[in-house]
C-alpha cells in the first residue's frame, strides 16, 4: 500500500482513539469526578488552545492541497494534523480540569466541542484518502472540500465554546468577590454598629 494511504489509514487509527478517550473524560466530567489538579486557571491553559486551534486549520488546509499531491505530502499532512489534535485534546482536557469539578456541565460543553473537531477531522482524513490521486473534477474532491469546511467549521464551534466557558468562569468568579465584599462589608458594617452601642 502507499505511504500516504497508510498514513491516512493509521492517523484515523489514532483520531478514534482520542474520541475514545475524550468520552471517558466526558464520563468523568458528568460524574463529577474530573477535578483540577492545581494547574493554572483555564486562563492559562486558554492561549495554548487558541494557538493549536490556529495550527489545525492550518494543517486542514494542507490535507486537502495534500490529497492532490505526493504520497509523501500526503503521509506528512496526516501525520501533522494527528499531532496537532493530539495536543489539542490534551490541552482542551487540562482546560477542562482547571474549571474544577463543580463546574461539570461546563467541563462536559469544551469537550464536547474539541470531539466534534476530532471527529470531522476522522472524516476529512478519510475523504483526504478517497480524494488521494483523483482528478480535480471527482465528485470526491468536492467531498473533500466539504469535508474541510464541516472541520473548520468544528474548530470555530470549539474557540467559541471556550470563550463562552471562560466567560461564564470569570463572571462566577466576579460573582464571588462581589459577594465576599459585600459581606466584609457587613461585617465592617456590624463592628462599627457594635462599637458604636457601647459608647
Amino acid at each position: 500500500m502507499s505511504r500516504g494511504t497508510q498514513a491516512c489509514i493509521n492517523a484515523a487509527h489514532t483520531v478514534s482513539g482520542i474520541i475514545g478517550d475524550l468520552d471517558t473524560t466526558i464520563m468523568f466530567a458528568t460524574a463529577g469526578t474530573l477535578h483540577s489538579d492545581g494547574d493554572g486557571s483555564f486562563a492559562d491553559h486558554r492561549e495554548h488552545i487558541l494557538q493549536t486551534a490556529k495550527a489545525l486549520v492550518e494543517d486542514t488546509k494542507v490535507l486537502v492541497t495534500g490529497a492532490a499531491g505526493t504520497q509523501d505530502q500526503l503521509a506528512n499532512a496526516a501525520q501533522n494534523a494527528v499531532s496537532t489534535i493530539t495536543q489539542l485534546a490534551e490541552a482542551v482536557k487540562r482546560g477542562a480540569c482547571s474549571l474544577g469539578s463543580t463546574q461539570p456541565d461546563s467541563q462536559v460543553m469544551v469537550i464536547n466541542a474539541v470531539k466534534d473537531v476530532a471527529s470531522a477531522l476522522g472524516d476529512l482524513i478519510n475523504c483526504t484518502k478517497l480524494a488521494s490521486g483523483k482528478s480535480i473534477n471527482d465528485p470526491s474532491m468536492q467531498d473533500l472540500k466539504e469535508s474541510a469546511r464541516v472541520m473548520v467549521l468544528n474548530v470555530s464551534s470549539l474557540l467559541k465554546t471556550v470563550k463562552a466557558v471562560e466567560d461564564e468562569h470569570t463572571r462566577g468568579t466576579r460573582a464571588m468577590e462581589a459577594t465576599v465584599e459585600a459581606i466584609s462589608q457587613e461585617i465592617r458594617a456590624l463592628e462599627h454598629h457594635h462599637h458604636h452601642h457601647h459608647h
